[in-house]
């Protein structure tokens, strides 16, 4: 085992095991704590029973349980004065038809009927009511839904993606386990599993945005966490999920229609400083928004929401290249300035009656990018190289989603629809002068222009069953359709060039799926088996230029059959075990299928590939989750076996003098990790008064993957850091409300290896600090400090001549920016 290795478990190991040694005491303490409940004193406002019963759970430190259509349309007058919880709960429930029966020493089960007298009609089943005193800070709810659910998602509700008041929905994905975001100053590309961004695809709304840039995924960085009601990370899928993406999904989900009329607004100031000192090189960036919405009248109700985000950014790079004799090589500096504004503003809009429930949700996303690049190198003879660069770009994404739930069903059935439509428009213009030393100097002038359409479509039909075994089927179908179009006119010192293969082509995607899944409930539904089968077919269709100009066209399709299966056992109300098998794939990128030919660099000409099949992966993993509102431990063990890997390979074909890069299917790869979760509230475990609204959580997970080049050459997955570590402390004053949050992460080690080339990335520390204070009703200060720890990231890359011996190394520096924030957020 690698040293990193060795250390990473020697630090999970000082953290797991002071958690594990508290599990009796916090057993024995929640028990005595439930027992003892006496009278407490609540101040409930009336509201639907949902939430309700939501903010009761959480003060009172109880779980409540219930079949998911239990509390739908049910109302409560809300609680106000000093009850035991059994008159609490009499006082909720009055006029609902709805009753309790303990389940155990901190577990309530809902039911219809009077179980006194069993008439019983409902049993425990999927948790919807749930919490725990402050549970935005001890994550409890989050943590019961996992234990009532049959897969093991990881779900970013609204409120825990507000606790931190990151810019943007990437910054909060980084702090849970298993996930990290590249560029390290932005992290707008999320990873999953240790995987390259590639690997991990990305729909907001349940549906996949069209992209401008080369690659599939929609960057989570474009989205404001403010308007984001609701986080999914799917890491092993049911058959109703889209097979596409190997290292995982995330589905991003805008905020619901409130139940009564309210909303927001915030303001946020951001300073971003850059180098070794809080004063150079300053920037000054911002976001702001708002958001209203509630019944409209008894049939409509409606959510309207913008995002504005103003977010500058200065990067500076520093590469020194040496000769394998240690002789300098060649020296660079490069710094980027980009000054980018996201706009995001959606409406939901939604009709609910007998027959149903429809709603259409139009969007609009902008991005305003302008960029300067400015690269000065200097070689061992002295012959300079600089070149500044300059892009305008902007990227408009409109589009509309209408879902509809039919409700002229008998009451086992189900019948969810929707149908998608989205464009993506790009217009650019790149600029680059460049001057050499002995050379007249070079005026480059690129104007692209891409669009990129999106139609999908799905419809789903299941059906409860209410026999010996308890369950649900489910059948869908899916289908999507995907024009991509693109045009560049180039210019050199001012006269326009022929375009070359690759800036003009039309590409035409055509996917078409179908599925079955069916769940079996045991046990009093404690254990459920969920097997599934999707079957998807691909087909694409190129238009391009031939190196000669001439047009060209090229196909390619393929068919995929993708079982899965899930079970989950949860043997009493605060433990659950989780096991899941399931086949999924990774279709190429946009740059990876165009067949363009780039022009000759450092004796290479790269080239396209239409002919690549999808990488394809068997995911294996087994869970274990405990929790109660003291502390929780989680454990999951992944296993991926993939085939037909994507790697950028030499094919041996030599033209001009220059090698033939395409990208190929190399043999494939085999995925192992481990990933740990533990959080402990420690006013509970002490019963100190001064320590309440006080808890501390972790997480930390180790990779160890290999994958096998086309030459057979064995190297790390590309980017796959050894080891992700994060440690937090989360505060909230029980009297005035203050809510502080410290965050440390941790990424280990990463390389990129090629046949002729190593990269490595070395450690990375970040912390960072929120801190919230309620002003007024309402009204609240917010201020969060990133990267105090001045992180930069380091590294040296390596290249090897045809032999496999050292020919130079470059080593690489880049600033990491700090930023500081100060805002103020109204809730009316």
């Amino acid at each position: 085992m690698p040293l990193s290795h060795r250390a990473v478990l020697f630090t999970a190991t000082l953290i797991f095991v002071p958690f594990t040694m508290a599990i009796p005491e916090a057993l024995a303490l929640d028990a005595s704590m439930a027992q003892q409940q006496s009278v407490r004193t609540y101040n409930i406002p009336a509201g639907s029973l949902s939430t309700v019963l939501s903010r009761f759970a959480g003060e009172s430190g109880l779980t409540l349980s219930s079949r998911a259509q239990l509390t739908d349309d049910r109302t409560s007058s809300g609680l106000q004065g000093d009850f035991t919880v059994e008159q609490a709960l009499q006082r909720l429930l009055e006029n609902t038809g709805i009753h309790y029966r303990f389940s155990d020493a901190e577990g309530i089960t809902l039911v219809t009927g009077n179980p006194q007298e069993g008439d019983e009609k409902t049993s425990l089943g999927t948790l919807t009511v749930t919490g725990t005193f402050m549970d935005d800070v001890h994550a409890y709810t989050r943590e019961q839904n996992r234990l009532g659910a049959l897969d093991n998602d990881i779900v970013l509700d609204g409120e825990r993606l507000r606790r931190h008041p990151d810019e943007h929905i990437g910054k909060a994905l980084v702090r849970e386990p298993g996930i990290f975001g590249t560029p390290p100053n932005s992290k707008e590309d999320i990873r999953l599993r240790g995987l390259d961004k590639q690997f991990t695809r990305v729909s907001v709304a349940g549906v996949g945005l069209p992209v401008t840039q080369r690659g599939r995924n929609f960057e989570v960085g474009t989205l404001g966490s403010a308007l984001a009601g609701e986080v999914q990370v799917i890491r092993n899928p049911t058959a109703d999920v889209q097979s596409d993406g190997i290292g995982g999904r995330v589905n991003v989900d805008f905020r619901e229609i409130p139940e009564t009329t309210g909303g927001g607004a915030y303001a946020i100031g951001d300073t971003l400083f850059e180098g070794d000192s809080f004063f150079d090189e300053e920037l000054v960036g911002g976001r702001g928004g708002a958001y209203f919405g509630g019944p409209i009248d008894e049939n409509w109700s409606a959510l309207g929401g913008i995002d504005i985000r103003a977010d500058p950014r200065l990067t500076k790079f520093r590469n020194e290249a040496v000769n394998a004799d240690g002789s300098f090589n060649e020296r660079e500096t490069r710094q980027d300035r980009s000054d980018d504004t996201f706009i995001t503003s959606l409406l939901r809009l939604r009709w609910q009656g007998e027959a149903g429930t429809a709603e259409i949700q139009p969007v609009l996303l902008l991005r305003q990018k302008t960029k300067t690049d400015q690269r000065d190198s200097l070689n061992a003879k002295g012959d300079e190289d600089n070149r500044f660069k300059t892009e305008d770009s902007q990227t408009i994404t409109s589009g509309v989603k209408l879902s509809w739930d039919h409700g002229l069903l008998p009451e086992q059935w189900s019948w969810r629809s929707h149908v998608a439509t989205y464009i993506a428009d790009e217009e650019g213009n790149n600029g680059e002068i460049r001057q050499r030393t002995g050379k007249d100097v070079e005026n480059k002038n690129a104007r692209p222009e891409l669009t990129d359409k999106t139609f999908e479509l799905e419809s789903r039909l299941g059906r409860e069953w209410h026999t010996a075994l308890p369950g649900r089927t489910e059948v869908g179908v899916f289908a999507r359709g995907r024009d991509r179009d693109a045009e560049a006119n180039n210019f050199k010192d001012g006269v326009a060039q022929a375009p070359g293969t690759g800036d003009v082509f039309s590409l035409d995607e055509r996917l078409l799926a179908t599925w079955i899944r069916h769940e079996v409930r045991f046990l009093d539904e404690r254990f459920k088996v969920e097997p599934g089968l999707r079957v998807e077919n691909y087909d694409l269709d190129v238009d391009t230029l031939a190196a000669d100009g001439s047009p060209r066209a090229d196909d390619n399709s393929h068919s995929h059959v993708n079982p899965s299966l899930h079970l989950a056992y949860r043997p009493i109300d605060s433990l659950r075990f989780n096991a899941a098998v399931s086949r999924t794939l990774n279709r190429p990128e946009f740059d990876q299928i165009i067949p363009f030919d780039e022009d000759p660099k450092k004796g290479e000409i790269k080239r396209g590939n239409t002919g690549l099949d999808p990488a394809t992966s068997v995911n294996v993993d087994l869970g274990v989750l405990w929790a109660t509102p003291t502390a929780s431990l989680g454990a999951t063990v992944f296993y991926k076996d993939i085939d037909d890997l994507i790697v950028e390979a030499n094919t041996g074909e030599i033209e001009d003098g220059n090698a033939v890069i395409r990208p190929q299917n190399a043999e494939g790869g085999k995925l192992r990790g481990v990933e740990l979760e533990q959080r402990l509230d420690l006013g509970r475990v002490t019963g100190a008064h001064w320590m309440e609204g006080l808890g501390i959580w972790a997480n930390q997970t180790i990779f160890d993957g290999e994958a096998t080049l086309v030459s057979g050459k064995k190297v790390p997955f590309s980017g796959e850091p050894d080891y992700l570590l994060r440690v937090g402390i989360d505060y909230v004053h029980p009297g005035n409300g203050l809510n502080i949050a410290l965050s440390y992460n941790r990424n280990g080690e990463r390389i990129e290896e090629d046949d002729t080339t190593r990269k490595v990335f070395e450690p990375e520390n970040t912390l960072d600090l929120a801190v919230s204070y309620p002003l007024a009703k309402g009204a609240s200060l917010r201020f969060e400090a990133t990267n105090l720890l001045s992180a930069e990231e380091d590294g040296d890359k390596e290249f090897f001549d045809s032999n496999g011996n050292l020919d130079k190394v470059d080593r690489r520096t880049v600033a990491v920016t700090r930023r500081i924030s100060l805002g103020l957020k109204w809730d009316f």
